[in-house]
């Protein structure tokens, strides 16, 4: 039999370790036999009681007993910053700390006032007692089974403890501190943010985004961004969200996009990626949306926009232009301007937490819209769309499954052609993560994506800020008619990538994903297929129509 005592919460010498069944010495006064439950090993009343062996020490930032929750909004932009700052600088120190860590084997930590554990620092409950706790000892053939789960999770448990020490080092030295007093944000309801991205189409670069949370009124919003990239890749944009009675409100945005490297290689699954070509293309949009809450945590929004977008050659180095290499048939409105309103109704129901991390629960949204030209010969159609997230917990607490499904398509409502530049394309929120931007192009598109998401490492609570790590897959593919749906035209990529989360929606992520085709690797500041609910106010662009 091995004896474990429990002090206080988590107990204060305990560090994670993935195979760790520790022995702490101490017992609280006043504990007694009379008020001990052996069904979980706790004191009658006791809010600190766990259970601790290995794996469980990390549950133990998880649950409530162990660290209160607060509301993301509670957290101080400062405080979050710092996270970011402790990220930055410790990603880079525990990869290096990685191999030399390699033939040392985990140690436990010295008693002290708080649990270094997985999670970080764990403060130690003051109204909790210190009870025994016996556990038998596993049987050889247990021990034995789990030899492959320690081997394979060795290296991730050091490089964890790697960033751990790094961090623990960074601020011994208030250099943490320092940095976050020197670019921290000011206190109050103006913010400003760096934006960064790397790799795929639109290249390496960056910009600012101004958000004001007080905007004429205490539940208002305005954002500001702007953006560029090495590429060319020139983007603006505004918007306003003002809150109405019985949640209503009203958002109201603009912006314009400039990309002058746009690929094209036909259109359908069929096209190949021999056929490489380019395209200039401009868009700009202004519009507004109106939503009206219908119970059951659905809503109902209504919107009209205005678009305008133009494509055409590419700029110099771009070769071979796609009017070069496709017949017009296959580029249906290049060298012309198309603008026009959508009118667009939406339907959406929400069960999830929205900060970033949820664990549970979905969403779900069915979108019509009708475009209609200015010019009376133009382009008219009908755009039909549906989507759905869901987040399931899988055998522990922050080990999520997420999936999402998207379908679309366009139906034409005159003789005319949809327009090149307002085709479905796997671009933005809708991407194929193994394939650059524009890879696909067609008037219907289907993605099916999967991630599992597991955490490294979270800044002071569980569900605060935090590093998480995934693997993903996505499926999927465009289609001009019902006949090219079918598994033999499906792509499949897969990956993995680090996403930091700052708790209020914002993340940083950086990805690697490959196909048959070859592989790409992306930084970003936004978050893939977990759309935000207000698509002007975040950058969503509507072309097409989505």
């Amino acid at each position: 039999m091995e004896s474990i005592i429990d002090c206080q919460g988590p107990p204060a010498s305990a560090r994670w370790s993935p195979n760790a069944t520790k022995e702490y010495p101490a017992s609280a006064p006043g504990s007694s036999d009379a008020n001990f439950d052996s069904r979980d090993g706790c004191a009658s009343g006791a809010t600190g009681c766990l259970e601790e062996r290995g794996h469980e020490i990390e549950d133990a930032a998880i649950e409530p007993m162990a660290a209160p929750r607060r509301s993301t909004s509670a957290v101080p932009r400062a405080t979050i910053l710092r996270a970011f700052v402790r990220l930055a600088a410790a990603c880079g120190f525990g990869c290096l700390t990685f191999v030399p860590l390699l033939p040392i084997a985990p140690a436990y930590a010295e008693p002290s006032d708080s649990t270094d554990s997985y999670w970080g620092s764990i403060p130690a409950n003051s109204d909790s007692i210190c009870v025994p706790l016996l556990e038998p000892s596993k049987p050889l053939w247990e021990k034995t089974l789990l030899v492959p789960y320690r081997v394979v999770t060795y290296p991730i448990v050091l490089l964890s403890r790697g960033t751990g020490e790094a961090i623990q080092f960074m601020e011994g030295r208030r250099l943490v501190d320092g940095i976050s007093d020197l670019l921290g944000p000011r206190n109050g309801p103006f913010q400003l943010r760096v934006i960064v991205q790397a790799g795929g189409l639109s290249g390496t670069g960056g910009g600012l985004v101004a958000e004001h949370s007080k905007f004429f009124g205490d539940q208002n919003v305005f954002r500001a961004r702007v953006s560029t990239t090495d590429e060319r890749d020139h983007r603006l944009g505004a918007a306003a969200s003002f809150r109405g009675p019985r949640g209503r409100f009203l958002e109201i945005g603009a912006g314009y996009r400039h990309r002058p490297n746009v690929r094209f290689f036909g259109l359908g699954p069929d096209s190949r990626v021999e056929d490489l070509s380019y395209l200039d293309q401009i868009a700009g949009w202004a519009g507004a949306t109106l939503r009206r809450p219908l119970g059951g945590r659905s809503h109902f929004d209504l919107g009209a926009t205005y678009t305008s977008v133009a494509v055409g050659a590419p700029r110099a180095g771009q070769d071979p232009a796609a009017g070069d290499l496709f017949p017009p048939s296959d580029l249906p409105g290049y060298g012309d301007h198309s603008y026009g309103m959508t009118f667009g109704a939406q339907w959406m129901r929400e069960t999830m937490r929205f900060d970033g991390r949820p664990e549970r629960g979905g969403l779900q949204r069915l979108r019509v819209g009708y475009f209609d030209g200015f010019d009376g010969g133009g382009p008219r159609f009908w755009s039909f769309r549906g989507e759905a997230q869901q987040f399931l917990t899988l055998w522990r607490p922050l080990r999520i499954l997420a999936l999402h499904g998207m379908a679309s398509w366009m139906e034409r409502a005159n003789d005319v052609a949809v327009p090149l530049e307002r085709l479905n394309a796997n671009d933005d929120t809708d991407q194929l993560r193994g394939y650059d931007d524009f890879r696909w192009r067609d008037r219907g598109i289907l993605i099916l994506t999967a991630e599992y998401r597991w955490p490294i490492w979270a800044h002071e609570r569980a569900l605060g800020p935090g590093l998480d790590a995934y693997f993903l897959t996505d499926v999927g593919q465009v289609f001009g008619d019902a006949a090219q749906i079918g598994l033999s035209n499906l792509t499949h990529s897969y990956g993995a990538g680090l996403r930091f989360e700052m708790g209020d929606g914002a993340g940083l992520r950086v990805e690697y994903a490959r196909n048959d085709e070859g592989s790409i690797v992306r930084l970003r500041t936004d978050l893939a297929f977990q759309f935000v609910k207000r698509g002007f106010l975040y950058g969503n662009e509507p072309i097409p129509d989505r």
